[in-house]
């Protein structure tokens, strides 16, 4: 296996375990996003709730209870919504998602994959400053849709980690062979052909064509130190001789 194939081996790694890792969090932040804003749904519905269900439940206005609850399902992450008395906790009314509309139940749903929160209901009988509970509103709210965009997030970014992934091996391929492992090739195979002429006895002259700058096409720096090489060679050889 060549220098240039083990780099690559190294630099996919090292992109693929950074890309993961990246990966990783961006799963983490996105979970923790989408539960907030569960959280805060729910929130906002059971106390939307709590206010608009106060006259209504104090005066048993069971048709209003249920058109009141029906509404809040427009929003499509409501699974369940239940309206309960204030002392013994004795079902008012109850309604859960259906295939195409709320329909009426009478106990809450056991998916273990809902949000609950509940809250409760007051009233101020006769303009009175102090509250009175008449009754407690629970709000059931399901993850399925939180989950079904996690999921396409994660989706979105295999796809954006691979593409990047791959623009990168195949860029820093590039600079690597072209700036990095070509001068080395061509400072290998420069001592290679200086060795293999000094051990012939061919370095007839100081500055031989295949150690001309313009055969080598190598940088400045570079081809001072081959050519230096190759004198100290020629050198050599003409000892050799001599003695």
């Amino acid at each position: 296996m060549g220098m240039f194939s083990k780099t690559i081996i190294v630099l996919i790694a090292a992109i693929a375990l950074t890309l993961s890792m990246f990966g990783v969090f961006r799963y983490i932040t996105t979970k923790n996003i989408l539960e907030k804003e569960l959280e805060e749904n729910i929130t906002a519905v059971s106390h939307r709730l709590a206010l608009s269900l106060s006259r209504p439940v104090y005066d048993f206005d069971l048709k209003n209870i249920r058109n009141t609850v029906q509404a809040e399902f427009g929003y499509n992450a409501v699974f369940g919504v239940f309206i309960w008395t204030p002392k013994n906790k004795e079902l008012l009314y109850g309604a859960v998602k259906g295939k195409d509309q709320p329909e009426k139940a009478i106990l809450p749903p056991e998916n273990k994959n809902l949000l609950k929160h509940s809250n409760n209901i007051f009233i101020n009988e006769n303009n009175s400053p102090e509250k009175t509970v008449v009754g407690e509103v629970t709000v059931y709210l399901t993850r399925d849709l939180a989950e079904k965009k996690l999921r396409h997030q994660v989706g979105m970014d295999l796809l954006e980690f691979f593409t990047l992934g791959i623009i990168l091996v195949l860029f820093t391929g590039f600079l690597i062979k072209k700036y990095l492992l070509g001068p080395i090739e061509k400072l290998r195979s420069a001592m290679d052909e200086t060795e293999k002429a000094a051990s012939l006895g061919i370095l007839h002259q100081k500055d031989p064509i295949w150690l001309r700058k313009s055969h080598l096409d190598l940088s400045e720096n570079t081809f001072l130190e081959i050519k230096t090489m190759g004198e100290s060679l020629y050198k050599m050889v003409n000892a050799i001789k001599k003695s």
